[in-house]
């Protein structure tokens, strides 16, 4: 299901759970992942997709995303966010970061 969430006033529109990338992570191995703070990673990166993982935040646009996928591995909550989906570490959430890339 695909919804829509607010940071700080930015509206994000969330584009679903997606296997991982085959890219590297922006940031990786960081526990407090949630995704305000992946969203903030990536706002000024040039890209307009944010990916949060179970520990890694991920910067792209949508050409990286290949593989829409649902289940249990979507279905498990950030560590420090129980109310925010991050996913097994094999798949990430995406959505716009909201920046318009021209």
């Amino acid at each position: 299901m695909i919804s829509n969430i607010v940071f700080d006033r930015l509206f994000v529109v969330q584009l679903g759970c997606w296997l991982k990338p085959n890219v590297d992570p922006f940031l990786g191995n960081f526990t407090g992942m949630d995704w305000s703070l992946c969203n903030q990673l990536c706002t000024g990166q040039e890209t307009n997709v944010f990916m949060v993982g179970k520990d890694s935040c991920f910067c792209g646009n949508e050409t990286i995303l290949e593989h829409l996928t649902n289940g249990s591995a979507c279905d498990v909550p950030c560590p420090t966010h129980p109310d925010q989906m991050c996913g097994d570490g094999s798949v990430v959430w995406a959505s716009y970061t909201g920046e318009l890339l021209v």
